[in-house]
C-alpha cells in the first residue's frame, strides 16, 4: 500500500502543470522575488512605498517652495479669512468715525496694501500650484509606467495558458474570439492616436461647433 502511495505521490508532479509557476518562471528573468512582510500584507508594503515617495518629494522641496506651501495652506485656512475681516472693519471703522485719519475714504492706502497683498500671495499659490502640477505629472507618469508592466505581466501569462491549452488540447482561443487580440503585444503611441482621432471625431460631431465655425 505505501509503495502505490509513494509510486502515486511520485508521479502526480509530471501529469500537472501548474500556470502559476510557469508563468514565474517566465517572468524570473526580470523580476526577483521580494521578501514578505511580517504580516504577509502585500498592501502595506505599497502603502508603505508611496508614503516613502511623498515624504521624499516633500523633503527635497526649496525653502522657497516650503514658503509657498506654508502661505500657500495659511491663506485657505478660515484665519486668514477671519484676520482680513477683522482687519478691513477696524481700519475703516476707525477712519470713517474720525478716530483716526491716516487713510481717509475712499481709503487709497488700504486698497494699495491690499493689492500689494494680492500681487505678493499670488506669486506664492502660483509657486505651490506650480509644483502640485508637476507632482501630479509624476504621480501620472508613474501609474501609466505600472499599467504598462500590469498589462506586460498579463500578457505573458495569457500566452503562457495558452501554450498549455495546446500542450493539453484545450482550445484557450476559440473560448473568447478576443484571446489573439489580447496575446499581442500593446503599442502605446498606436492607442495614443486612436484616442487622438476618437476625442477629435467627438468634437466635430458637437451640435454648436459647426454653428461656431460657420459664424
Amino acid at each position: 500500500m505505501d509503495d502505490v502511495s509513494m509510486e502515486s505521490g511520485s508521479a502526480r508532479p509530471e501529469a500537472t502543470v501548474d500556470p502559476r509557476t510557469a508563468s514565474e518562471s517566465l517572468a524570473a528573468g526580470r523580476m526577483t522575488p521580494e521578501p514578505a512582510l511580517e504580516d504577509g500584507r502585500t498592501e502595506l508594503k505599497n502603502i508603505r512605498e508611496i508614503l516613502r515617495l511623498e515624504n521624499e518629494d516633500l523633503r527635497d522641496r526649496s525653502f522657497f517652495d516650503r514658503v509657498a506651501d506654508t502661505v500657500s495652506r495659511l491663506a485657505a485656512g478660515p484665519v486668514f479669512f477671519l484676520a482680513h475681516m477683522a482687519w478691513f472693519t477696524v481700519w475703516i471703522s476707525i477712519n470713517d468715525t474720525g478716530l483716526a485719519s491716516f487713510d481717509p475714504p475712499p481709503f487709497n492706502l488700504l486698497m494699495l496694501v491690499v493689492s500689494l497683498e494680492a500681487i505678493v500671495l499670488t506669486g506664492f499659490v502660483l509657486r505651490a500650484q506650480s509644483r502640485m502640477a508637476i507632482t501630479a505629472d509624476r504621480r501620472a507618469q508613474l501609474d501609466l509606467q505600472i499599467n504598462l508592466l500590469a498589462e506586460q505581466e498579463l500578457t505573458a501569462i495569457l500566452r503562457v495558458l495558452c501554450a498549455l491549452g495546446d500542450k493539453t488540447g484545450i482550445d484557450v482561443a476559440g473560448a473568447d474570439p478576443r484571446v489573439e487580440q489580447f496575446r499581442s503585444q500593446t503599442e502605446v503611441r498606436v492607442i495614443a492616436a486612436e484616442l487622438d482621432r476618437e476625442k477629435a471625431a467627438v468634437e466635430s460631431a458637437r451640435p454648436g461647433r459647426h454653428g461656431r465655425e460657420e459664424g
